[in-house]
């Protein structure tokens, strides 16, 4: 039946953006990808390799990474991790995640204990007392200092904001932040009234029975099978809340934008989820993605070098020797350095970092830098500026490259939450 409603005017985003929209990227908002490739570029057999994400603010491309080399390969992996935005705890939220997949000894249980920790707004109590005695052990007496055996073969170390404070805003939180503080704070951000408008035009583009599921989550803050049980989800997870209890990302922030809908379809249906039940397909999706990344974990040998700078400041860093101690030597070279979305950031010193974090490729035919624009179709330098991109021009290219197999065909989620925009690049060494 149709409403007949009058829907509020679009604001243009570069007059005026809503306070809800805005907030911290603790998850993706594109598929996280392998980025070694190994069968079309070094080989499956190859020997050691290392590799940078400047701008990790999850580790989707680290988990992706990491599970797609075959299982017989036997070189050493170093992969460092950073995020440069310290101040919403990513980089330590990336060490917890590491060390629970590392370190607890049920692997299904450490994939589920990372799954919600990564993106459930509640957790079981003892999943969150877990997590805790794992910091605790680990961290917390070290002053943000990582130095952690994750299995015989692999190991976490480097630097992250010092966990005191984090301990401390979570103990704050802990006296007067429960589960039904949660459920009153998502109703709040992502069911505001001045919101309806812009939720329902994302929800028009999809299918009904996809618009239950992304409801459910909605309200929920759950990833988990449709009407699966909840009542154990009984703790807030402190790490996606700020200080004062609010909500820290933005009202449209989901954990299907960070991973290939079409894979999280098949998985899903491989455990017997329906298609329709989107969030439950992920469940199973996450599951078997975190559970295969602990299992090599103990099979290959891996060390991961944790930080959260900026870009330019790691750079200097590592240039000048000051993250020896955490097994980072400024003589060390990388077969893949990841630079995130940091050229669109506007950020004085990125360009620069960039150029920098180049010359510290490998000199092989496979080193390469990688990255993505954000907004890519938005940043307009202005009518007949030299280069300009029209979204004519845009749309051509991109349909070109599904015609010739250079880029796969996304779901159309992924286009109705605006991922659409984002045009990705890579550069090998001159």
């Amino acid at each position: 039946m149709r409403e007949r409603r009058q829907f509020r005017k679009q604001q243009d985003p570069s007059v005026f953006v809503h306070p809800l929209s805005e907030g911290a990227a603790l998850w993706g908002h594109i598929p996280g990808r392998d980025n070694l490739r190994l069968p079309l570029n070094e080989g499956q057999n190859s020997g050691d390799l290392a590799i940078a994400f400047l701008e990790s603010r999850d580790l989707r491309d680290v988990v992706r990474t990491v599970n797609e080399p075959s299982l017989d390969y036997s070189g050493d992996l170093t992969i460092v991790v950073n995020d440069c935005s310290p101040e919403f705890y990513e980089g330590f939220r990336n060490a917890v995640i590491l060390m629970v997949l590392g370190m607890v000894p049920d692997k299904r249980r450490a994939a589920d204990i990372a799954l919600h920790y990564w993106y459930s707004a509640l957790l079981p109590e003892e999943y969150n007392d877990e997590i805790n005695d794992l910091v605790a052990a680990s961290l917390a007496s070290k002053k943000g200092v990582l130095d952690c055996k994750l299995s015989e073969t692999s190991s976490v170390s480097g630097l992250v904001t010092d966990p005191h404070d984090v301990v401390t805003r979570i103990q704050t939180l802990k006296t007067q932040f429960k589960a039904e503080d949660v459920v009153k704070e998502l109703q709040r951000v992502r069911f505001h009234p001045e919101r309806v408008d812009d939720m329902d035009r994302v929800y028009w583009n999809l299918e009904p029975s996809h618009r239950v599921s992304i409801l459910e989550f909605r309200r929920s803050g759950m990833v988990l099978p449709f009407g699966a049980s909840k009542s154990h989800f009984d703790t807030p997870n402190y790490s996606l809340f700020s200080r004062e209890g609010k909500w820290l990302q933005s009202d449209w922030a989901s954990p299907l934008d960070a991973w290939d809908i079409s894979s999280v379809v098949r998985a899903g249906q491989m455990h017997g989820a329906s298609r329709a039940d989107l969030f439950g397909c992920l469940y199973f999706y996450l599951s078997d993605q975190l559970y295969e990344f602990a299992k090599r974990l103990s099979r290959y040998k891996i060390a991961f070098k944790v930080f959260d700078m900026e870009p330019d400041v790691l750079l200097t860093s590592f240039t000048e020797g000051k993250l020896v101690q955490h097994g980072v030597p400024p003589s060390m070279r990388f077969d893949r350095i990841d630079i995130g979305h940091i050229l669109g950031d506007e950020i004085p010193g990125n360009l620069l970092a960039c150029a920098g974090w180049g010359r510290l490729l490998n000199d092989t035919e496979h080193a390469m830098l990688l990255g993505h624009l954000l907004n890519w179709l938005k940043e307009d330098p202005g009518e007949g500026a030299p280069g300009r991109l029209t979204e004519e021009i845009a749309s051509a290219t991109m349909n070109r490259l599904f015609i010739e197999g250079k880029m796969p065909a996304t779901f159309q989620l992924a286009c109705a939450s605006g991922n659409s925009d984002d045009l990705m690049i890579a550069m090998a060494p001159p």
